[in-house]
């Protein structure tokens, strides 16, 4: 599937240092730091995320901006930061230049529009996915399940969700819950539990913490982004009862 790009490919609202968690991504890198690339508001659910930038101020991205950029901040790679990051050809380049001159990581967030010849060309080298599902799934979503590096879905949760949309859940590594409304019942987290595939890996607003499957022990205790690495080993297993975890504590390309 071929999507035509974005208005503003090529532009950004945003270059901001977050930490992995506010992308969020919980199982790679925990405490690493990307330079954050995309729209005012972060990653959209929707297809037509555009509107909501073309009356922000839009800086032309660079090379030369990106590489200043990642290299004041300090950060450990860059991260495309729209919902259809794939429909941003010119944006998307840029940053996997930069992170590869740089030797550093590339993270993408994407809702599963855009550019599958894009995709080709990016999935060897992206480290790490944050996969953006609601209701539909984008047409490119199943192709970053099944041969993404690294992937992690937020779930968006409704008041009137009811059926998990059409995924393979066990190839994620874990699954974010994301209200859509500050209306929706507080007990979104359990209704998505209970739809979800037994062995899924959960968090939500309230529940950030990862913790060993077998003893119970915070293997990574997070709040408002910034993480403690608690009971885990170098190879991201719990010291406690060396149980293996799908948390990555190094990026390996």
């Amino acid at each position: 599937m071929h999507q035509s790009a974005k208005k503003n490919d090529g532009k950004a609202a945003v270059l901001v240092p977050q930490n992995v968690e506010k992308v969020p991504l919980y199982h790679w890198c925990p405490s690493k730091r990307l330079l954050l690339v995309g729209s005012r508001d972060g990653a959209s659910f929707s297809a037509d995320d555009d509107t909501r930038d073309n009356n922000s101020f839009q800086r032309t991205l660079t090379a030369p901006l990106l590489s200043a950029a990642h290299q004041h901040a300090g950060t450990d790679g860059l991260c495309a930061d729209w919902g259809s990051s794939l429909a941003f050809p010119t944006s998307c380049r840029l940053l996997a230049e930069c992170a590869q001159a740089h030797d550093g990581a590339l993270v993408i967030c994407s809702n599963g529009h855009g550019d599958a010849n894009l995709l080709d060309e990016l999935l060897p080298q992206v480290d790490a996915w944050s996969l953006l599902v609601h209701q539909e799934p984008g047409p490119l979503c199943q192709r970053i399940l099944t041969e993404g590096k690294h992937v992690e879905i937020q779930l968006a949760w409704t008041a009137d969700t009811h059926n998990l949309p059409p995924v393979e859940w066990g190839l994620a590594s874990c699954v974010h819950i994301v209200p859509l409304s500050t209306n929706d019942p507080q007990d979104y987290f359990e209704q998505a539990r209970a739809l979800l595939p037994a062995q899924t890996i959960l968090y939500d607003e309230r529940h950030q913490h990862s913790s060993c499957t077998t003893c119970g022990s915070d293997l990574i205790w997070r709040h408002r982004g910034s993480a403690r690495l608690d009971a885990i080993d170098t190879r991201g297993d719990c010291s406690n009862c060396g149980t293996a975890s799908t948390i990555k504590l190094q990026n390996h390309n």
